[in-house]
């Protein structure tokens, strides 16, 4: 007869989709993909990771132990702290042992197909500086890193999940629970954004459109934001960031 940790381990290693609530939301959030094959293929690797999910690299990455059930959250359905914590995954600094490599694609991959298209969770991820990792992963030697990072930056600025342009405010200032997701944004448009997607004219099918669009955003964020051309802009900004200097 099994013993009870080993048949509780046994249930763990054969829980199902339906076993799994968070994981099914997750996998019916995946966007359509352009086709049938494609997406077959997606769902078994999910499906794969969700079975036997990377409890060892993830501990090696964060330095602290994981287990099965919070690597499945972690990777599938992230509070807001565990969405903090994904800068850290997706970390680029060199060199990049084999855990890193794998919480990175890991990571990514799930921030690619479902997370960067949910504020609640795109919000603490920026907040923790995840969009500085998002910028310094453009430059992957790894062209299918690198397209994923662009794409999930493309994601996290459109108007249509959160409004850049015209965000809540109070009193003229940005409202005190956005504030920080802007303080981040502006920081990544000063740490060589606009040359990492330079690097992007012609380096994967639609690098180039999706380069200048990411690029066409930010000049006009900051245009809008951090110039004298816009009052409305340089009031809101003068009350938020009183040591930015404008142009």
């Amino acid at each position: 007869m099994e013993e009870p940790q080993n048949l509780a381990a046994s249930l763990e290693r054969h829980l199902t989709l339906s076993d799994d609530p968070g994981f099914q939301a997750f996998m019916e959030a995946i966007q359509p993909f352009p086709n049938e094959e494609l997406g077959h293929t997606i769902s078994q690797a999910m499906q794969k990771r969700h079975k036997d999910p990377p409890c060892s690299h993830l501990s090696a990455c964060l330095g602290t132990p994981v287990s099965a059930e919070q690597a499945r959250r972690i990777l599938f359905y992230p509070s807001s702290q565990e969405m903090a914590l994904y800068p850290k995954l997706l970390a680029s600094s060199e060199p990049r042992g084999e855990s890193q490599e794998k919480c990175l694609m890991h990571a990514l991959t799930c921030m690619y197909l479902v997370h960067s298209h949910i504020w609640d969770r795109v919000k603490p991820f920026v907040e923790a500086g995840g969009c500085i990792q998002l910028k310094d992963l453009l430059g992957h030697s790894n062209l299918y890193i690198a397209s994923q990072a662009m794409q999930c930056f493309q994601i996290i600025t459109d108007e249509e999940m959160y409004p850049w342009h015209e965000p809540p405010r109070q009193e003229g200032a940005v409202a005190a629970e956005d504030l920080l997701v802007w303080r981040r944004m502006f920081e990544v448009t000063q740490a060589g954004l606009i040359p990492a997607l330079l690097r992007h004219q012609d380096t994967f099918p639609g690098s180039g459109l999706l380069a200048l669009t990411i690029f066409a955003w930010v000049v006009s964020w900051v245009r809008y934001n951090f110039t004298k051309v816009e009052p409305s802009g340089r009031d809101a900004w003068q009350k938020n960031f009183p040591s930015v200097k404008m142009v």
